[in-house]
């Protein structure tokens, strides 16, 4: 078919024209994917790490201020930690109110057991607490009887035997203590127990002598007696509640791992496919330049055939 050279112009230009219709297209294609992807990732999986991130960094810091407390016995341990769970059930409500907002129900379920853990993990660290106490003063009590048996001083009128009796049975009872300090720095409760043998033995053996002098030293060394037996009850009900507390601070700080553990996922996710999108859309304006530059060479072919040959 004969084309006159208007027509071949024309031709030219519109060719030059759909090659770029053809790589604007398909970098604007790329460019909206990685724009779709980086929204996504802005109003989703930034927020989601952010606030998982920061209520594991709460709780975290909650079960070091309960240690702390329990060790150490100083009430602004306890005022952090209480501090901390505030602020991770704020951060939970936010949790929340993104899963709502983004119609996220796996998120939304998540964050409602969340909820529910950081509210039984709360409510056991009441019970702890309230067990500590118990614990505390029973430690006070036996600290207080220990003391009044080390100043007891026998009357002048017992005879040598009882004496030396006293004199022994003081000795044991700062065994007895030492014993008890020792369990309590070990949390090791067998200790306790020999301790608790040893008093009652003592105890017996003060009480066959039959001299009444000896009664408030029996008292103290009774008081000595049910304090570690209530020491070790309430050391028994720490152990059982801690069985319970741990595994609901375990799930919250698993859920923040694994919400933070998939925004990094998609991070990088979104990173390798945008170092794709972009490798794509410089090979294809490479290649758009390259069948441009021949088609721009051809027709220039022709069109100085064209004109050579009138």
């Amino acid at each position: 078919m004969y084309l006159n050279i208007n027509q071949q112009i024309a031709g030219g230009f519109l060719f030059l024209a759909f090659l770029t219709v053809i790589m604007g297209s398909y970098s604007l294609h790329s460019s909206s994917q990685i724009g779709s992807r980086a929204e996504q990732l802005d109003r989703h999986f930034v927020p989601l790490t952010s606030i998982a991130s920061k209520i594991e960094r709460e709780v975290l810091n909650a079960l070091f201020c309960m240690r702390g407390y329990r060790l150490m016995k100083r009430k602004d341990f306890l005022a952090n930690g209480d501090k901390s769970l505030g602020e991770a059930k704020l951060l939970i409500g936010q949790l929340k109110a993104l899963a709502t907002e983004r119609n996220l129900p796996k998120l939304s379920t998540e964050s409602d057991q969340m909820k529910i853990s950081l509210a039984t993990y709360k409510k056991l660290i009441k019970q702890t607490i309230d067990v500590l106490h118990v614990m505390w003063k029973r430690e006070r009590e036996f600290t207080k009887a220990i003391e009044h048996i080390a100043v007891f001083e026998d009357s002048e009128d017992v005879d040598k035997d009882t004496a030396e009796l006293i004199r022994q049975a003081k000795i044991e009872a700062n065994e007895i203590g030492l014993k008890f300090s020792h369990s309590q720095l070990h949390n090791d409760p067998e200790v306790t127990k020999e301790a608790i043998k040893q008093t009652t033995v003592l105890i017996a053996e003060l009480k066959s002598n039959g001299n009444r002098d000896l009664e408030p030293f029996i008292k103290d060394l009774n008081v000595c007696n049910l304090s570690m037996k209530e020491y070790l009850l309430g050391l028994k009900k720490r152990k059982a509640i801690t069985k319970k507390r741990y595994p609901a601070a375990k799930h919250l700080i698993d859920s923040c791992k694994a919400m933070g553990k998939e925004g990094f996922s998609n991070m990088a996710s979104l990173a390798g496919d945008t170092k794709d999108y972009v490798a794509s859309i410089h090979s294809s304006v490479r290649l758009g330049l390259l069948l441009a530059t021949i088609a721009s060479i051809l027709f220039g072919y022709m069109l100085v055939t064209r004109i050579s040959s009138i």
